[in-house]
């Protein structure tokens, strides 16, 4: 009796967990609501590469789909006269960590231990990822109305990385100096 019950509360805890969070993205763990991103994109030879000693690297991906398909070059989807899910922000500890539009990638790096990332767009979404030192994790963003993160293998990340751009970002400066 015990084992069934803990059986359905871990269940249910992998399915919360993986499932599109709708709450506030700032409740979540993601970065300040007020801060705008400026996205730079650049193509890179190799993305991949091994982290620091004793860190943990993770690759967020956005690559293009059409219809579930990978598509190779950046094409315009839109759904109601305007672009589907511009741009994502993704943070960690309450800080934003990188930001992804149509077609690419960012890389960060944290120590060792539970990670929770938080992406925000349409509805924000929320994966936890257990990061060990020197090891590399590939996190991929899947757009539509059920947008989520989902950890890949690294030969699927491969594949989307060498048709995505690195997006590297910085703060906005808020109107009037501050």
């Amino acid at each position: 009796m015990y084992r069934s019950r803990f059986a359905l509360v871990v269940i249910a805890c992998s399915v919360c967990l993986r499932a599109p969070c709708y709450g506030q993205a700032e409740n979540m763990g993601c970065g300040p609501p007020d801060e705008a991103l400026r996205v730079h994109t650049q193509k890179v030879k190799e993305p991949i590469h091994d982290p620091a000693p004793g860190k943990t690297g993770i690759y967020v991906m956005r690559p293009f789909f059409r219809g579930g398909v990978l598509v190779g070059k950046r094409e315009t989807i839109s759904r109601g006269g305007g672009l589907l899910h511009s741009e994502t922000k993704t943070g960690v500890d309450g800080k934003w960590v990188g930001a992804n539009q149509l077609g690419t990638y960012f890389y960060f790096e944290v120590d060792p231990g539970v990670v929770r990332l938080c992406s925000t767009g349409l509805h924000p979404s929320v994966l936890l990822v257990s990061a060990k030192a020197d090891e590399r994790h590939y996190v991929l963003e899947r757009g539509g109305s059920d947008q989520e993160l989902v950890e890949i293998p690294e030969d699927a990340a491969r594949k989307f990385l060498k048709n995505c751009k690195l997006s590297t970002f910085e703060l906005k400066q808020k109107e009037g100096g501050e």
